[in-house]
């Protein structure tokens, strides 16, 4: 009987630490806020790590040893009819005193292999799988008891915890010798795996993953990775009059157009279509059109292309803009970035009543070739097609291709890589307008 309480005040024990440390903190909060009262002594607990850890820790050792000192004394006991059986007929064959040995050795051995059985299997293992799998419930029936034993051992658990931190201020390690040398964070790899499984075991939509994925990627990207090229940006020369980005405005409509100086490599200004249309008189005369758009234009927001996008975030809501202007190390202009961008970085692409539908893959022939614009970005492709391009510091598509070739790309040209050809379609000028991706089978002889 004491034998089995000691595995069941063991088995209490590390249910106890393993749920009260793998229980989610917001499922118990939640309880608690709704008058929960075993959820409230969980959260306590939860929020003293250092502290409630050494109850289990101090409650398993304790039960170990009176486990080990009274379980081996009566198994011995229970088994030493048998043995006694055994030595009398083993005592025919050797001397009765060496018989007698070898019936105490053996009844040890099998008494410690016994309570080891009962203690890892229904101490240790069983408890320990119940409360991973069942977590907040076993929490909510331990707190009660766990507070209980750590206000009873108070002082104990005081003199323990100060005498480890007193250790591990000596052997150097001063920074988790403190009260706050607890803490169960997570870290960011920690999290990618926990959204992986999650996906996998459907508690979360592939959606969903990918948003929260994107947030994490967030410090990652810069807004070179996100930027509209600089080849593809619809700018306003500053001399232009209110006339002028009407016919740009029906043709584009974007809300938001950089104004250059003499180049596009001096962007002065930010010309709002909202702002132009407000400052056009429908009943007044010609000659108001023929102002200057400087006149309303406003002060660019220039950005490195080095600006990681969560500052770039930060900046955008601190500073109440929506579109900046990327600019190289050179001081030139490398693209621009938007809101719109960063938000898509997240939500995954989208397109507003006015926009066109955008494709990244423009058509697929029954044969598996995809038919692209270069400028497409080469993470967007990997995940359409399903290949993956390797570590390359090229952004886009257009970027690989000449890194591959070297040289300015012309139609018919072919890129060879593993399991994928690339071939150059059409040019307009000097700009790549269309390339087709096909995959490709490596025949292994």
């Amino acid at each position: 009987m004491i034998v089995l309480l000691l595995v069941m005040g063991n088995a209490f024990f590390v249910s106890s630490e393993n749920s009260l440390t793998s229980a989610r903190r917001s499922r118990i909060k939640h309880l608690a806020e709704t008058g929960h009262a075993a959820a409230q002594i969980a959260q306590q607990l939860q929020a003293k790590p250092k502290r409630f850890c050494s109850v289990p820790q101090i409650g398993i050792t304790l039960v170990s040893l009176g486990l080990g000192l009274i379980g081996v004394v009566t198994a011995n006991r229970a088994l030493e009819p048998a043995f006694e059986f055994v030595t009398t007929h083993l005592g025919s064959v050797i001397s009765p005193a060496s018989a007698r040995h070898v019936g105490q050795v053996a009844a040890h051995v099998v008494a410690f292999v016994v309570v080891s059985y009962v203690h890892v299997v229904g101490g240790e293992l069983a408890p320990k799988m119940l409360a991973l799998h069942k977590p907040v419930e076993i929490s909510l029936l331990v707190a009660g008891p766990i507070s209980f034993v750590y206000r009873a051992m108070a002082w104990a658990i005081w003199l323990l915890n100060a005498s480890a931190s007193r250790q591990l201020w000596i052997c150097g390690q001063r920074r988790f010798a403190g009260p706050a040398g607890g803490h169960f964070s997570i870290s960011e790899e920690e999290l990618r795996t926990i959204l992986a499984a999650s996906e996998q075991e459907g508690v979360l939509q592939q959606d969903e993953t990918k948003m929260i994925r994107g947030v994490f990627d967030l410090d990652v990207q810069t807004t070179r990775d996100l930027m509209v090229p600089r080849t593809q940006i619809v700018a306003l020369p500053q001399t232009a009059n209110l006339r002028e980005p009407l016919a740009v405005f029906r043709k584009s409509k974007h809300s938001r157009f950089p104004v250059y100086q003499g180049t596009i490599d001096t962007i002065t200004g930010t010309l709002f279509t909202k702002e132009l249309l407000e400052s056009i008189d429908p009943n007044g005369d010609s000659a108001a059109l023929e102002r200057s758009i400087a006149e309303i234009m406003r002060p660019p927001y220039m950005v490195p292309d080095t600006k990681s996008i969560s500052l770039l975030l930060a900046d955008f809501k601190a500073n109440r803009q929506q579109m900046a202007i990327v600019v190289d190390e050179f001081g030139g202009t490398a693209g621009i970035v938007t809101l719109e961008d960063v938000l898509e970085e997240i939500v995954g692409e989208y397109d507003d009543e006015t926009s066109p539908p955008t494709k990244i893959i423009r058509r697929q022939t029954h044969d598996g070739c995809f038919f692209v614009h270069p400028s497409a970005r080469l993470e967007d492709l990997e995940r359409r097609i399903g290949y993956d391009f390797g570590s390359s510091t090229c952004i886009t598509l257009t970027g690989l291709i000449y890194h591959r070739l070297g040289r300015v790309a012309q139609p018919g040209d072919r890129i060879d890589l593993p399991g994928l050809q690339i071939v150059i379609e059409a040019k307009d000028g000097h700009r790549l307008m269309e390339v087709c991706l096909k995959r490709q089978v490596s025949s292994n002889n």
